[in-house]
């Protein structure tokens, strides 16, 4: 497994369509295998890159593309490309057929979220090490000129390698942005991992220190097996 296996935790997957793209070649060299993920606006493929021989995951928007409506894939693309981190997925194309689609670096491993419910728990020393790595990328996203704030950090969304490092994923809607200081987007989440203040909209806005805490909700569940809250 790798990239995003949701495995029906995710709701709205287009199996209809996923079964319909699968097969299509994008550009002459993206040969779509199969369905990894879907959320809400978009569909992940995995796929066969023919030029570069090598796998990618394709993003692929699940509306034919229109101007009116916001390209978040071109600003997850854009924002990725501006940051370089080992835990990072990184970007490779990007383009517009009759939807838009992202490619990026196909990761190998196993969600977090699958971990946990085949193990069970995690023990503490390895929780222990997995929580220095995220505080170290968040740390590095919120330290940026322009910081970075990544509003969906939960175990679906973190990849487990196969050396036993974690990656981050999926960076369309989790990410916002604030602009000298003061934030420009109003928050994303999911409950459970959230902070309270993101979900009722106490605190309306994005800032560092406010996401940083969901790390603190995301390690009971690591550690127990069970959602926190």
């Amino acid at each position: 497994m790798g990239w995003k296996e949701w495995q029906g935790r995710k709701q709205g997957r287009s199996k209809k369509r996923g079964t319909a793209m699968t097969g299509r070649i994008l550009l002459g060299k993206y040969e779509l295998r199969r369905e990894i993920g879907a959320g809400g606006s978009s569909v992940v493929y995995l796929a066969w890159d023919r030029h570069m021989e090598r796998y990618a995951a394709v993003k692929a928007e699940k509306q034919p593309a229109e101007p009116a409506r916001p390209d978040i894939l071109k600003k997850e693309m854009e924002i990725l490309k501006a940051l370089k981190h080992p835990m990072l997925p990184v970007v490779y194309d990007y383009f517009q057929e009759i939807e838009r689609y992202l490619v990026m670096e196909y990761i190998h491993g196993e969600s977090l979220h699958n971990l946990i419910e085949r193990e069970g728990s995690i023990s503490e020393k390895q929780v222990y090490k997995w929580a220095i790595q995220l505080s170290d990328l968040l740390s590095y996203l919120h330290m940026q000129k322009t910081p970075v704030i990544y509003c969906d950090l939960k175990p679906e969304n973190v990849i487990v390698c196969p050396d036993g490092n974690l990656r981050v994923i999926d960076f369309g809607a989790a990410l916002r942005i604030c602009y000298d200081g003061k934030a420009q987007e109003r928050l994303a989440g999911t409950i459970g991992y959230a902070s309270p203040e993101q979900l009722t909209g106490t605190i309306g806005y994005a800032s560092p220190e406010q996401l940083t805490g969901t790390i603190g909700y995301a390690s009971p569940e690591q550690l127990t097996g069970t959602i926190g809250y």
